[in-house]
């Protein structure tokens, strides 16, 4: 789980650092203009690496319920090629968590706002999709936008993650991209605050800058320690 606020660089440091075959697919209409930054940014109009595959999986907010089925079919089936495509070796990122739950909502219950709606079918549903990608033994990296957080109706000036509920309970590592504005930090802006790692406890609320922590040494920190 990778969750950050907007330019932080939670798309970037997966798409850049994490072994391949690396499969993104693409729910969050930005998320295609980044990639097309950061090839921008290498001085080339291709993709950042070659053995990057790429597919995008459209949220038709102005759908009906008929239209977003038929969006998380379409999903299970790219999920499920990336899977074995990636299987012992590979990473599949999805982005952004947070539009693929609402589509899963909205092809259960429609535009349906009533919050006593039973969610077992949508529970069930995202916890195979992290269990599949255990079974497949890959890098699965789910990035997740930010919210305000309430608490009874009323704003606790806080940020959080917006994600299904389990999210946190489901995934190995919960990990947030930052983007440090702070003079001491120039050179070193982006970094990855480390908030829970079931393998390695002792990462957990350690902070350490992407230029300095690719995926591949964040995993040699949570497996070699």
């Amino acid at each position: 789980n990778l969750f950050g606020e907007e330019k932080a660089g939670k798309t970037a440091w997966p798409l850049m650092t994490a072994p391949g075959p690396l499969f993104h697919i693409i729910t969050d209409p930005n998320a295609e203009r980044i990639i097309n930054k950061i090839a921008q940014q290498m001085g080339r109009g291709e993709l950042p690496r070659r053995d990057l595959h790429m597919h995008k999986t459209s949220v038709q907010r102005s759908g009906n319920k008929q239209t977003w089925e038929r969006e998380w079919t379409e999903f299970l089936a790219v999920y499920d090629e990336a899977l074995r495509a990636a299987q012992g070796r590979g990473t599949v990122i999805i982005d952004t968590g947070t539009e693929l739950y609402e589509l899963r909502r909205l092809a259960e219950f429609g535009r349906d706002s009533n919050l006593s709606r039973a969610y077992g079918p949508v529970n069930r549903d995202f916890k195979q999709l992290y269990k599949a990608a255990y079974d497949a033994e890959v890098n699965l990296v789910v990035i997740h936008k930010m919210r305000d957080e309430y608490l009874n109706d009323k704003s606790t000036g806080k940020r959080e993650p917006a994600m299904w509920g389990d999210t946190a309970f489901q995934v190995q590592v919960n990990l947030e991209a930052v983007y440090n504005a702070s003079p001491a930090w120039e050179g070193h802006r982006f970094m990855l605050r480390s908030h829970t790692n079931n393998q390695n406890m002792n990462l957990n609320g350690s902070v350490l800058p992407t230029d300095f922590c690719t995926f591949e040494q964040y995993l040699s920190l949570t497996f070699d320690s």
